[in-house]
């Protein structure tokens, strides 16, 4: 029986640490994870467990171009090129770098938790050469961002795995500047076809009520894209 015990904590580890390499991408292209703690919900919704820097590969999916349309997403901001905008969780850096050209006089702020992420993303602009990103790593409750520092707060595919929502979602309000938005776009909840598990999408209400607790309301939405939705929230 010891035998098989050692056996166990040994092999164990090493299909967990596969599974984790090979990340959440299957023959569809769904998001997988493991149960969500059912204590881990907020305002009625469960809080999904985060993708990370292991996911990396999913991030950049070729498919992204045609089936979330990154740059309608960057059209419906409405951006001026001496905005400030902040991509929020912005992992490998997929919006990151698409903004930086539009905001020639402007600033991104390229904003997550994750310390790989974090050196990545800091990598690629410097070898890339460009001046308008400034990479900041944040905390589960705080974004790292100053008060009134931003235009535009993004949010793609990353609000619902925040831990603490409340207290990121009131730091992100903090860092709005006056008339300032925060965007979140989110794979729709109420779409059965899509193939995303369900703790990580979103329903349009839940978007809203969760807005609302921290003061926001909704000010525009665009239908554009085929499987997310993208609200903008201000005061």
């Amino acid at each position: 029986m010891r035998r098989v015990f050692r056996l166990l904590v040994r092999v164990v580890p090493l299909f967990w640490i596969a599974a984790c390499r090979d990340g959440p991408v299957n023959s569809s292209e769904a998001v997988s994870d493991a149960p969500a703690d059912s204590a881990s919900t907020y305002l009625g919704r469960p809080i999904a467990p985060p993708l990370g820097h292991a996911q990396a590969s999913w991030f950049d999916r070729p498919s992204r171009e045609t089936t979330e349309f990154p740059d309608r997403v960057l059209d419906a901001l409405r951006l001026t090129d001496t905005m400030r905008v902040a991509d929020v969780g912005a992992g490998t850096g997929y919006f990151t770098f698409r903004l930086a050209p539009r905001l020639p006089h402007g600033q991104v702020y390229a904003v997550d938790i994750d310390s790989a992420s974090i050196a990545d993303l800091a990598r690629r602009r410097d070898s890339l050469g460009v001046t308008n990103v400034t990479v900041v790593r944040g905390t589960v409750s705080d974004p790292g961002l100053d008060s009134a520092s931003v235009d535009v707060a993004l949010v793609v595919d990353s609000y619902h795995e925040f831990s603490e929502p409340e207290a990121m979602g009131r730091a992100l309000v903090r860092a709005l500047r006056p008339g300032g938005r925060l965007v979140l776009v989110e794979y729709r909840a109420e779409d059965p076809t899509l193939a995303v598990e369900p703790i990580h999408r979103m329903s349009a209400e839940q978007m809203r009520k969760e807005m609302a607790a921290l003061g926001l309301r909704q000010v525009e939405a665009y239908d554009g894209l085929p499987q997310q939705h993208l609200l903008v929230f201000g005061r």
